[in-house]
């Protein structure tokens, strides 16, 4: 009865470590995402400031445009530390998810060492039943022997 317990939680320690894994392989999607599109605010960033660049360099700029192109520009650096807030929080969430995988997996394989343990010491009770029954039927026959009869009822 104890091994089919044992065995029971084993398989549901298993089902949910595998589940953190899932969890785990979407945070790091999430992360690998959030890391892409910092990368792309950034090169759309760099593209900004080569153009208030051109703007600054050429000869009669707007104020419109350039103030227009400086606020996009202000936007993005926002929307980059957004970013880097939101890599930031997966990171952790990722360091986090990682800690508590070890401690269930380590708590898995106490159960696994456990569940052969057990499963050691049933092989080992049945092998001393077994003994023992096969002693106990080596005593009846030689009772039976021993008493002049072979024990077939006649």
């Amino acid at each position: 009865m104890a091994g089919f317990r044992l065995e029971r939680v084993l398989r549901l320690r298993g089902q949910l470590c595998r589940l953190r894994r899932l969890e785990l392989q979407l945070i790091e999607g999430e992360q690998e995402r959030l890391r892409d599109a910092r990368a792309a605010v950034e090169r759309e960033r760099g593209e900004v400031l080569e153009g208030l660049d051109r703007l600054g360099s050429g000869s009669g700029v707007e104020v419109e445009r350039y103030q227009t192109a400086r606020a996009y520009e202000e936007v993005l650096v926002e929307r980059a530390g957004a970013l880097d807030r939101g890599i930031a929080e997966a990171r952790a969430r990722l360091a986090t998810q990682r800690e508590v995988l070890a401690r269930e997996r380590r708590e898995e394989r106490k159960l696994e060492f456990l569940a052969e343990r057990h499963r050691v010491a049933a092989e080992v009770e049945a092998a001393l039943v077994t003994e023992r029954l096969l002693d106990e039927l080596m005593l009846a026959r030689h009772a039976r022997e021993a008493s002049g009869g072979d024990g077939r009822g006649a």
